[in-house]
């Protein structure tokens, strides 16, 4: 293989080591860079000219390659070999006969920071794309070379302990405030930078001034640090945290707080050899989460290529000038997505009231973004001005993307797009954000449905992750390429599926909405179906889902459904109830729901008179059904993308891997003997589908692996 890492040597005794991986965007470490770092090493401990050492690199530098951490989750030893080997090597950084400065210029994380924060020093560029975290926790695991040792040590207990368990990133000013990172550079001058720093830290001047800026001084630092009391009420803090997001699911940032807690006023020999126990302890006990996260970061991988699109897309040019019909929630939402993804987007509704809602809502995240830190004040104030609003079709003739967010009514979507066709450039495209109305149904009156399509986004928009993209039945390949582009600008991850009703996410979260209002009108209470769901992992209950949703929104697509899928989906007389007395969810004050503030109470509406045999089983098994039956229609082609698609879209817990992976999970026989019995009772809804009995009687499951 070719050299990843390559040396020269100065006449000042400076050395500089640049890492890349020949023909990768990202190096990351595995085997064989630690091999190639060993020999390194080695090589670099053998010179007699070297004074100080800068390590390089032009590219992202991430963590362990995910790929052979998956092959390693079958086998405990080699999971293990894998992980220790890679710790021992960089654990020799430290050891060297000469300092050691880290120079970073962009994307630094996981074992790539930690590779970092072993060397003596670290010199940052400021450049936008400089991002320094440990992202582990997000794949199950913690960082186990070295990051709950060093991380703590050198910014403080409080800021060193959030960025391990938390994964939270500094840039690069953040991080040399934090003393991450001992200097800072404009990224063209990194390298003089670096040498300079160099030069510096060689006299014993200059070596003081760098480890005196590092002190964390100050009466919080003794407070929390230097005082058992003070850092049993900071671990008790964090604990608390992580329990109240995680609801106990996700051990990795338990096991890390607890490393932290253990090691940090040891000394960080002892600490490093704690932290490895840790880890190990962790894949031999806790290894099935972190098997299906990092399977779910690969499937959003795949998808953020091309959708998960099977075909040849074209190269195309990217959208420049938007527009967005509709300016309630998910108009404003998509609006401000456009500006922040620096399009400029004009907003059209029928009135200044719905105008000014939208604008109020793209307004409020954009102030979010700069209390957050995520844009400068003045940049987000310039994109907050690239977005125009009107109560006619001014300006429409110089887009080239518009995108209709209107209410769920055919006949009205179908009059727009023949206005629209009559205002617009004939090539620009038409795209709807319907989440429950067939494409091919919207487009079949149009002039130019080729220039048509289904971009559909989650509430809320900006936060959302996934876009269900649809085609339209003579939608051509270069508007969808032109769409999956437009979602990968705006941050989201694009998930290409069959023309249907609801589509992929809806279908399935409506199947498991319905169930749970067939166990109210059985007597079931509200509280405890959605205290199972949160139980379950899901992030609020199905109940207060549809409060904030909206139960008319709920009652108008109910009809639509009905019709699409028959009996099956049939949705329950507690929702109609609901919408004749006024009850609409949380917009109205009452729903499932009744809110008063901060607070909410169950709405004597839907209390039962009866106690109901309460099945929470029931809401799962229906929507692994709908799932598989998903699957055979080919909605999408693969288990991976629905489960990533209820993840991403529904909120489905990520640390059960998704519908079908807990499928898998609970085995398939299992679910076609529990779908069995309950067709008994309800032959129509739980039905098995023919894929799930095939893959039960010849003892399969959704996945391969």
């Amino acid at each position: 293989m070719t050299a990843i890492f390559q040396f020269t040597v100065d006449n000042e005794g400076i050395c500089k080591v640049l890492f890349d991986i020949p023909g990768e965007k990202v190096n990351k470490l595995n085997r064989e860079v630690m091999r190639q770092f060993r020999e390194l090493l080695s090589t670099l401990k053998a010179r007699k000219d070297i004074k100080v050492v800068l390590f390089t690199s032009d590219k992202i530098i991430a963590g362990a390659d995910l790929n052979e951490f998956v092959a390693a989750f079958h086998s405990l030893e080699t999971a293990k070999e894998l992980v220790n080997g890679a710790r021992e090597t960089i654990f020799q950084l430290p050891h060297l006969p000469f300092p050691t400065i880290f120079l970073i210029n962009g994307l630094c994380v996981g074992g790539g920071l930690e590779m970092a924060l072993l060397c003596n020093y670290r010199v940052v560029a400021d450049q936008p794309k400089t991002s320094l975290s440990f992202p582990e926790t997000s794949i199950g695991i913690f960082p186990g070379w070295g990051g709950t040792q060093t991380a703590p040590r050198l910014i403080g207990l409080a800021k060193g302990t959030e960025m391990v368990v938390s994964g939270k990133a500094l840039n690069a000013a953040q991080a040399y405030k934090a003393h991450l990172v001992d200097a800072i550079a404009r990224p063209e001058f990194l390298e003089e930078k670096g040498k300079e720093f160099a030069r510096m830290i060689l006299t014993e001047e200059g070596k003081k001034k760098v480890l005196a800026r590092r002190k964390n001084g100050g009466i919080i630092a003794f407070l929390l640090e230097k005082n058992p009391i003070g850092r049993a009420f900071l671990f008790s803090q964090f604990r608390k945290g992580i329990l109240k997001k995680t609801k106990g699911h996700y051990p990795s940032p338990l096991i890390a707080l607890d490393v932290i807690k253990k090691t940090f006023k040891l000394p960080i020999e002892q600490g490093l050899k704690i932290e490895g126990d840790a880890f190990d302890h962790l894949l031999e006990t806790e290894n099935t989460i972190p098997r299906y996260l990092v399977s779910m970061f690969f499937i959003q991988d795949k998808l953020k290529k091309n959708g998960g699109y099977t075909g040849e897309l074209p190269e195309v040019r990217g959208v420049e000038n938007a527009a967005v019909l509709g300016a309630g929630t998910m108009g404003g939402g998509i609006s401000y997505l456009f500006s922040n993804a620096k399009i400029p987007v004009r907003m059209k509704d029928i009135n200044w009231e719905m105008i000014g809602k939208g604008v109020n809502t793209i307004w409020e995240q954009v102030h979010k973004s700069i209390i957050r830190k995520k844009v400068k004040q003045g940049e987000a104030e310039i994109r907050f001005h690239d977005t125009s609003w009107t109560l006619d079709y001014s300006g429409f003739e110089k887009k080239d993307f518009v995108l209709e967010a209107i209410v769920e009514n055919p006949e009205l979507k179908e009059r727009v797009y023949r206005e629209l066709e009559e205002k617009i450039p004939k090539k620009a495209i038409i795209a709807t954000n319907t989440s429950s109305l067939r494409v091919d149904e919207l487009c079949s009156k149009m002039e130019h449905p080729e220039r048509f399509i289904g971009m559909h986004f989650f509430n809320p928009a900006p936060v959302m992750p996934l876009v269900e993209i649809i085609k339209g039945p003579q939608t051509t390949d270069e508007v969808l390429a032109k769409t999956i582009d437009l979602a990968k600008k705006m941050g989201k991850v694009p998930l290409v599926v069959k023309d249907c009703h609801g589509f992929l996410v809806n279908r399935i979260l409506i199947t498991g909405s319905n169930e749970a209002f067939h166990l109210i009108d059985e007597g079931c209470s509200v509280e405890e179906i959605d205290r199972a769901c949160i139980e379950f992992g899901l992030p609020m209950g199905l109940c207060e889902v549809i409060d904030l949703t909206g139960i008319d929104v709920a009652y108008h697509i109910a009809p639509i459904f009905h019709k699409a899928y028959g009996e099956r989906m049939e949705t329950p007389p507690i929702v109609k109830a609901l919408y004749d007395a006024k009850c609409l969810g949380k917009k109205s004050g009452k729903g499932f729901y009744i809110y008063e503030g901060k607070s909410k109470k169950v709405n004597p509406l839907v209390t039962g008179k009866t106690k109901g045999n309460f099945e929470f089983d029931r809401i799962i098994l229906a929507m692994i059904n709908e799932a598989s039956r998903c699957l055979e229609e080919q909605i999408v082609t693969e288990p991976g993308f629905v489960d990533i698609a209820l993840v991403m879209g529904a909120g489905f817990p990520p640390f059960r891997g998704g519908v079908l992976r807990y499928a898998d999970q609970l085995g398939i026989k299992t679910v076609y003997e529990k779908l069995k019995k309950l067709e008994e009772r309800f032959p129509v809804r739980f039905k098995p589908t023919e894929l799930i009995e095939t893959l039960a009687k010849n003892n399969q499951t959704f996945y391969k692996d």
